[in-house]
């Protein structure tokens, strides 16, 4: 092959090539092996150039004269750095002279002769021959490994970002050992990816959980379980695990997803709360009838009893028979104040709404009981400036004289006892507290105690804590909490055997006109409406009075006409094209709210009515009223007065959507 000079050179091919020295071979021995290599060289799939250490082209293959898109004659007449895409000439001639027989590998791009680039992995080494100090070099086309890798990283990026992007944490592990996880396990557990590599995989799982998780792996488990979760910060939450196996370069690696389900037991238990509490309502409901139909039957069956014991002591008997007859009068009251119990509790009754002070109201009970707490002390102490409570006086005065009898009789053999009644303000609720020092009750109790007709008196005294005689109707507490309930209110109960009970009950205070803070809140509010015309029927004076203040006062400023009841609600809308009708359920006479609505709704489909009721009744049937009219709103009473403005305003808005 000639040089560019025209000087003859040796092929790659030829044996000349050899450090050893030449055999002494026949010629046509060394034309065979010279060809034979000359064809595996040119049959390489790497393309071979040799140059020197001046970047001339000593000789080439076809292969990689054809990568560069030239002739292998057009290669003579270049230099390396005419077909180098990333190195300049000066960083080239200095590769040469350094390259030496242990050779050099590196990545780089070759320049095509119609100026487009490809990728080549470069293997290179320096030898001696015919007195020329050669570089020869194996260069191989690397595109489609790099788009390979490109196409990998990308893939590997997109499962990354996928795993990122999940709600669930993701962990890979070995032998019990953390590789890695994604980023929603560093959100959920507070881990970095630094500080959860090599981690045991324990270390998210509280301890008395920990052999779940392990007996679950060894088994070959792959359904989800669930185990109490572990926080870097010491917190813990309710988690489903579900893991698999998968085998990586020869190597197996456990897969496992972590989900907090933290609000999916909460709304199971929400679920089985409302089904207990369904279940409960339904039991009561039923106990109610029956309970209300026999103590009816029952007051009848006593009232005779009671009038002809009292006509018999009246005519006046001898001794023992006047003795038995007061021990049936005696237990005829007894049970006229079961059957009242009996009543109380069967009647769904709304609770009347009228202002009284609390502490006026429990020097009247302590009065009219004074004869039953005789022999005990009785310490009360009451906050100052106590507000007025807007609540049925009935069942409050109810309430007490039960939570207080229950006190007396609980201290019925102790040798001091002591009753203390303390009264208070805290935000915004009325806080009763009655303490006793008597008996207790046994903790194992403590769940029944609001259950209809359950009681530790009498037959069920098994420790004999209560002096002889006594005996309860097992609806004293359970009245008690339905009264409390109906308010709003709360009541919970703590106790000690033979140390005393408590009973807190608080009362949500409803305040006759708006708080400044209330106001600002209104004012805050997207969508306050102001300067309607409201139909306020309400046949409770005190409710309506605050109603009408705070509809008609700053920041409303509402224009309000009153109904007291039925008829005359009927009538004012018949005069009067109103914004919103606020709507009492339990209206006295022959016309209840829902007549109310009904009449309403034949001549106006649109305009809102916001139902005022805690009837039970009433809220069986509002949850299918609601689905059918959407400018109908409904609220408990007693309700919150920001809780009835945002209401109505809920309700105007929709007029304007």
């Amino acid at each position: 092959m000639k040089s560019k000079k025209g000087e003859m050179t040796k092929t790659i091919g030829d044996s000349s090539f050899d450090n050893t020295p030449e055999k002494s071979t026949a010629k046509e021995n060394r034309f065979e092996e010279t060809n034979w290599r000359r064809v595996l060289i040119e049959g390489s799939r790497d393309g071979i150039v040799v140059v020197d250490r001046e970047g001339r082209v000593y000789d080439t293959s076809k292969k990689f004269a054809h990568t560069l898109g030239y002739t292998v004659d057009e290669l003579f007449n270049l230099r390396i750095w005419d077909w180098e895409g990333n190195f300049s000439k000066d960083q080239i001639i200095q590769m040469l002279v350094t390259v030496d027989e242990k050779g050099d590998h590196f990545e780089t791009r070759h320049r095509r002769k119609d100026g487009s680039l490809v990728d080549v992995e470069i293997c290179s080494n320096a030898a001696e021959l015919d007195g020329k100090k050669l570089i020869f070099c194996v260069c191989r086309d690397i595109t489609d490994r790099l788009n390979y890798q490109k196409a990998l990283r990308n893939s590997k990026a997109r499962l990354a970002a996928l795993s990122d992007a999940s709600f669930e944490s993701i962990f890979l592990s070995g032998y019990g050992i953390c590789l890695d996880q994604n980023l929603s396990a560093q959100r959920m557990f507070g881990y970095t990816r630094e500080e959860a590599v090599g981690r045991l995989v324990t270390d998210w799982i509280v301890p008395e959980d920990r052999e779940i998780a392990k007996n679950n792996v060894l088994s070959g488990y792959e359904k989800p379980y669930e185990i109490t979760a572990l926080r870097k910060d010491g917190s813990m939450f309710p988690a489903e695990v579900q893991g698999r196996m998968l085998r990586y370069n020869e190597r197996k690696i456990r897969v496992t997803a972590v989900r907090d389900i933290t609000d999916r037991k909460r709304a199971q238990k929400e679920k089985m709360e409302a089904i207990s509490e369904a279940a409960e309502s339904k039991k009561l409901a039923l106990v109610g009838q029956v309970a209300g139909k026999m103590a009816h039957d029952f007051n009848n069956i006593l009232g005779i009893i009671l009038g002809t014991t009292e006509l018999a002591l009246m005519a006046g008997v001898d001794p023992g028979l006047k003795e038995s007859l007061e021990i049936i009068l005696e237990q005829c009251i007894r049970g006229k104040n079961l059957t009242k119990n009996l009543i109380a509790f069967a009647k769904d009754q709304e609770p009347k709404q009228e202002f009284f002070s609390i502490n006026e109201k429990i020097e009247l009970i302590l009065n009219l009981m004074k004869k039953d707490l005789e022999g005990i002390i009785v310490v009360h102490e009451y906050g100052r400036r106590e507000p007025d409570l807007l609540a049925d006086p009935g069942m409050i005065e109810h309430a007490i004289i039960n939570i207080i009898q229950n006190s007396i009789h609980a201290t019925s053999l102790v040798d001091q006892p002591e009753i203390v009644i303390l009264t208070s303000h805290l935000d915004d609720n009325i806080h009763i507290e009655l303490t006793d020092n008597g008996c207790g009750i046994p903790e194992e109790f403590m769940d029944r105690i609001f259950e209809p007709s359950f009681t530790l008196k009498g037959s069920r005294d098994r420790t004999l804590s209560y002096k002889g005689g006594i005996k309860g109707t097992g609806y004293g507490m359970a009245n008690v909490k339905k009264y409390v309930e109906k308010h709003k209110g709360q009541i919970t109960v703590s106790s000690k055997p033979e140390k005393g009970t408590t009973v807190s009950i608080l009362l949500p205070l409803t305040k006759k006109e708006l708080t400044r803070q209330e106001i600002e809140t209104i004012n805050r509010d997207a969508i306050r409406c102001h300067d309607k015309y409201i139909l306020l029927v309400e046949d409770e004076q005190a409710l309506a009075d605050i109603q009408y203040m705070v509809l008609t006062q700053k920041p409303c400023h509402h224009h309000v006409d009153i109904a007291s009841n039925g008829r005359v609600a009927q009538d004012l809308f018949n005069r009067n094209d109103y914004d919103l009708v606020s709507l009492d359920y339990t209206l006295p006479g022959e016309i209840n709210g829902m007549d109310v609505y009904r009449y309403i709704r034949k001549t106006n489909k649109t305009v809102p009515v916001l139902f005022i009721s805690g009837n039970i009744e009433f809220l069986e049937s509002i949850k299918d009223l609601k689905k059918n009219d959407p400018y109908t709103g409904h609220l408990s009473k007693p309700c919150m007065n920001v809780e009835y403005l945002n209401c109505i305003n809920h309700l105007l808005q929709k007029l304007t959507i």
